[in-house]
This record gives structure tokens, C-alpha cells and sequence, in this order.
């Protein structure tokens, strides 16, 4: 049983829009968080950012290869923490 809400509780409500609100406005985001079943937002964010920091990361490794750059010694790319030969 849920209590009755105060005066100024309803008048905060009246404002609020649940059906089209901002964050929740993201309609792909929800498609991927139900059709994987996602649990936490968070989760999702993280695999978003990991990803693009990946895809990041290949498209330097193309770049050198399109630069023509192949020599006997191999390059070298630091990101951050990692280290790919190439």
C-alpha cells in the first residue's frame, strides 16, 4: 500500500513528464539494455566507452598501415596502459 502523496509532492509530480523523460529518452539504449538484459546503465556506459577506445585504437593501427610505414624494426602505438607492436 503506498501512502498518499503531500501537497507539494503532487505539485512536483504535475511537472514531470515519465513518459518522455530526458535520460530515459535514449531509445536504442533501451533496446540493447532489454534485448542483452542488462541490468545497470553503468554496465552498458563502461562497454560504450571501452569500445569506442578500441575502435580508436584500430583506426591508428590502419593509419600506420596506409602511411605504408613497414619496416624491419616494428612500431610501436602506447595508449594509456597498453602496448601493441605493430
Amino acid at each position: 500500500m503506498v501512502r498518499k502523496l503531500k501537497h507539494h509532492e503532487q505539485k512536483l509530480l504535475k511537472k514531470v513528464d515519465f513518459i518522455n523523460w530526458e535520460v530515459d529518452n535514449n531509445l536504442h539504449e533501451v533496446k540493447v539494455l532489454r534485448k542483452y538484459r542488462i541490468e545497470k546503465r553503468e554496465d552498458y556506459t563502461k562497454y560504450n566507452k571501452l569500445s569506442r577506445h578500441i575502435r580508436e585504437l584500430v583506426q591508428k593501427i590502419r593509419d600506420l598501415d596506409e602511411r605504408g610505414l613497414q619496416s624491419s624494426e616494428p612500431h610501436t602505438i602506447c595508449w594509456r596502459n597498453c602496448t601493441v607492436s605493430v
